[in-house]
């Protein structure tokens, strides 16, 4: 079955033959009013025949063969639903879905058209709202020129194909457009997948998809599957150059497991977007391991120490009581492991030109976080954080990590690559992208 005609039957003939004879359906569904008590419905003209009332004189009255019969159809090839209420929209939408939904399961067309020209308002509201849940089908309405606003002129009537689509992959670009504000592109990608499933125009459904691409990407970025990111994004290069080249450096550093501190900023601006989510835990929970990794990577580069296992005898310089304070955490693997305040103090007893004086600045605010942190419930105890706490302890870490991250980049006068936080609306995207 290659085309399903769906329309809706009012008090006027013309336009549905027009419909019929322009879309040439394989199969045609009549959607008809049913009768009143003293008026017979719009089906009449279908399974009987067409009253004509003369234009001049309305009292006078004339009669055509049924529409079938005009239109040549052949027995099977169509069928006629009476609609009960057809002022209540409900019913109407009801009927509709439901016959929608059969003919896409018992004909499997290659084309369902809708023309929503005839009928009620609810019934052409009905149909018309079936269809769009359908996501597949085509519109089309029976237009032409008017000489008043009460009836479209005779022999100028044509059909005009509706990009109702647009319209509603517009509507998920809005909604879009508000879940992006909250960095969740995961949503953002559910809605434009939908979108993309519909029957748009050339021009919309790159749109989309261009969008999808770059949400897709971020989204990657932001679950740290660089490589899937980096898959996305780059063919978009020159548009997104300030992210695609970080994410670059981030992505060749992991594959090849080097610390660097680049990927400690990632994961900063990573928790920065739980935060705007409202996932506080899982924000601390980033901060946490930023902190963590900055020490490492220091530790790693200037004193080729690891804190899965630190090596006291190439730390010489150490005080006897700091290294009997290091051997306490001596594991059953005979490995001595630090964590995260260790590693700070550690790198401030060796005097480190950068990290000493910061820590000495700034040791009571980390230990606030880590206080705060260890009794949250993702750590060791049962309490949730919430956003006036998260508030309060960790900003201003935050702020003071980027900046020792400065300090160090200047001090080991490594090149820097920037990199600046995702975008988070619609319109940063297009103009990047030049998408309109």
């Amino acid at each position: 079955m290659k085309k399903v005609l769906i329309l809706t039957v009012g008090g006027s003939h013309e336009p549905v033959v027009k419909s019929i004879r322009d879309n040439k359906p394989d199969y045609i569904v009549f959607l008809c009013s049913d009768d009143l008590p003293t008026t017979k419905g719009s089906y009449i003209q279908i399974t009987e025949r067409v009253e004509v009332r003369d234009k001049t004189d309305p009292s006078k009255k004339s009669f055509l063969p049924g529409i079938p019969s005009q239109c040549n159809l052949k027995d099977g090839s169509w069928e006629c639903v009476k609609i009960k209420d057809f002022d209540n929209l409900n019913d109407c939408y009801q009927i509709s879905k439901k016959k929608v939904t059969e003919i896409r399961l018992r004909l499997n067309p290659d084309k369902i058209v809708i023309d929503y020209t005839g009928g009620t308002k609810s019934m052409t509201a009905g149909l018309a709202s079936a269809a769009l849940d359908d996501g597949t089908c085509e519109f089309v309405l029976v237009a032409g020129t008017r000489a008043n606003l009460d009836k479209v002129t005779d022999k100028t009537e044509y059909i005009r194909p509706i990009a109702v689509y647009d319209t509603l992959a517009n509507k998920n670009l809005a909604l879009a457009e508000s879940l992006l504000a909250r960095f969740d592109f995961s949503g953002a990608i559910n809605l434009l997948e939908s979108s993309i499933k519909l029957s748009l125009s050339n021009e919309k459904n790159q749109e989309i998809q261009t969008y999808l691409n770059i949400c897709k990407g971020f989204d990657a970025w932001d679950r740290f599957d660089h490589v899937s990111a980096y898959q996305y994004l780059n063919p978009y290069r020159k548009y997104f150059v300030d992210y695609v080249i970080p994410l670059e450096k981030i992505k060749t550093d992991v594959e090849n497991n080097v610390l660097s501190y680049i990927i400690a900023e990632d994961i900063l601006f990573n928790a920065e977007r739980r935060a705007n989510q409202g996932r506080y835990e899982d924000a601390i929970g980033r901060i946490y391991r930023s902190l963590e990794l900055v020490a490492q990577i220091r530790l790693k580069a200037q004193y080729n120490q690891d804190t899965g296992n630190i090596a006291l005898g190439q730390l010489s310089t150490l005080r006897e009581e700091f290294k009997t304070k290091l051997e306490k955490h001596r594991n059953e693997e005979n490995k001595i492991q630090i964590g995260l305040m260790q590693g700070y103090e550690l790198l401030s007893e060796l005097n480190d030109p950068v990290i000493h004086p910061w820590h000495q600045k700034c040791k009571n605010r980390i230990k606030d976080f880590l206080k705060y942190r260890n009794e949250s419930l993702f750590a060791h105890g049962l309490k949730a954080i919430a956003c006036d706490v998260y508030n309060n302890i960790s900003p201003a870490i935050i702020e003071l990590l980027r900046q020792l991250i400065d300090s160090l980049y200047k001090t080991d006068k490594k090149k820097r690559i920037e990199l600046i936080q995702f975008p988070n609306d619609l319109k940063s995207i297009g103009n990047s992208m030049k998408v309109t």
